[in-house]
């Protein structure tokens, strides 16, 4: 049993406490620790104290492919365009008689001018937009995700068309993740304030710390 004296002290003790814990961290007294500054069991600490690397997919053979697609399909695009231009015939085709056959009818038509060039440029547009279409699923394609010392930015770091790798640094309030990694998707999709493309985590990729990767660049934002 408490002593009224002792009493007194337990009470001002608890009033202390109790009056502290609502001060901003800043005007409380050095030492001093709650009950709410503890980290819960499941409460992941993202104020890492290095360079954390949280998502690796390294597939170089696989986009080599696919750039060296690209190039030879913009290549063979653009030999049929300049064959179409070349070679077609440009002169008035002879009047097509009533009994001629479906191909013969087709292949007069393209001794015109009008086709000839609507080839050319078909041919040219269809090049032009498989390239571009690699030249885009590689960039938006993420190699590796870091979260830098003291967990406030991330680097990202993209294959590239035309260099091995590129990468830039990103504060994590300007990243949104739009799928969760436990979802059964074969791509995680990555928003980056400022940029006007997704980017895109293959999940065949390894995550060193899960955990600390859902806390910070795995968060769905407004942004």
């Amino acid at each position: 049993m408490l002593l009224p004296v002792e009493r007194i002290g337990a009470t001002c003790a608890r009033l202390r406490t109790f009056a502290v814990a609502f001060l901003p961290h800043r005007l409380r007294p050095r030492g001093f620790t709650t009950k709410a500054d503890a980290k819960l069991p499941y409460e992941t600490d993202t104020t890492v104290q290095k360079h954390t690397e949280l998502y690796r997919y390294d597939n170089f053979k696989h986009f080599t492919v696919i750039k060296i697609f690209g190039l030879t399909q913009l290549m063979f695009w653009a030999y049929l365009a300049d064959f179409s231009y070349r070679y077609l015939k440009d002169a008035t085709p002879p009047p097509i008689q009533e009994n001629a056959s479906s191909w013969t009818r087709a292949t007069r038509k393209l001794t015109e001018n009008k086709y000839k060039n609507g080839i050319t440029v078909m041919c040219l547009a269809l090049g032009n937009l498989v390239c571009v279409a690699v030249i885009l699923f590689t960039l938006r394609s993420v190699r590796s995700v870091v979260l830098m010392k003291g967990g406030q930015n991330a680097y990202i770091q993209t294959y590239s068309p035309i260099r091995s790798v590129r990468g830039f640094q990103v504060p994590l309030s300007h990243l949104s993740c739009m799928h969760s990694r436990l979802q059964k998707n074969t791509y995680m999709s990555l928003k980056v304030k400022g940029h006007w493309m997704y980017y895109l985590l293959d999940k065949r990729g390894v995550f060193p710390h899960p955990k600390l990767f859902d806390n910070t660049v795995g968060v769905k934002r407004v942004l």
